[in-house]
């Protein structure tokens, strides 16, 4: 049996999440012995291998990314859920049909970050995005849409999106995409952009 399938090397990566976060997406935990020491006053004390070493673990073992998901298509919403869902720090709170419902449950909400689609009923992607920006300037905010180019980006922009993602590339880049909007970059994904 490997290390990383070891019940017990998993509680004791899964007690510090940074470490654990760190150490599983570069793999290291197939190479080396990490063992936690201790957690005190907001550090990890862990041993890797024969070297110790200490870790402020203050901001990741905080909350993980809330994020609001607004469209109209049901099967669309699932998939983004299931893509978002697959990362361990991001939790899906709440899940709009249209673009009043996402104005709404924002303000209710308060998510860390909102995916909204562009065409909604009642109320369409750049609409919404401005009043939720109105009411939470800070919350970062990507855009999709099944059709792509230079006036989608740049009505996304407009509207206060700090991202864009065109549909067709939601499996392969969307992590990509919340992450780079998670640290405040932007991220669109049009190549004509």
């Amino acid at each position: 049996m490997e290390r990383s399938e070891d019940p017990l090397f998993q509680s004791k990566l899964t007690a510090v999440p940074s470490i654990y976060f760190f150490a599983q997406q570069y793999r290291f935990y197939r190479f080396i012995c990490i063992d936690v020491l201790q957690v005190r006053d907001y550090t990890a004390y862990i041993k890797i291998g024969i070297l110790r070493a200490q870790f402020p673990i203050a901001r990741t073992v905080a909350i993980s990314l809330r994020i609001l998901i607004a469209d109209d298509h049901e099967v669309v919403r699932r998939g983004v859920c299931s893509v978002l869902e697959s990362y361990p720090d991001y939790k899906v709170c709440g899940e709009a049909t249209n673009g009043d419902e996402a104005v709404k449950l924002a303000a209710k909400l308060h998510p860390d970050f909102i995916v909204l689609d562009v065409s909604m009923p009642m109320l369409d992607g750049f609409s919404a995005a401005k009043k939720i920006k109105e009411a939470s300037p800070e919350t970062p905010i990507l855009m999709l849409s099944m059709h792509a180019g230079r006036e989608m980006v740049r009505a996304s922009q407009a509207a206060g999106a700090q991202g864009f993602v065109t549909k067709t590339d939601v499996a392969a880049v969307l992590l990509t995409a919340v992450e780079a909007l998670r640290q405040g970059k932007t991220f669109f994904t049009d190549n004509n952009f």
